[in-house]
């Protein structure tokens, strides 16, 4: 669902510019900052969310 304020125009962008800096998140623990999404939970080995 979009709604004023999400961040899915943004997972593009934030999903090239992670691989570029990172690599392959799939052994990896990720911070997921935009918890709403959900986009990273079947990418990464495990998702911390941080819920403001």
């Amino acid at each position: 669902m979009n709604y004023i304020g999400s961040k899915l125009s943004l997972l593009s962008f934030l999903d090239e510019s992670i691989n570029l800096v990172v690599g392959d998140l799939s052994d990896k623990i990720f911070c997921d900052i935009f918890a709403g999404t959900g986009d990273f939970k079947n990418r990464v080995k495990k998702v911390i969310l941080a819920v403001f």
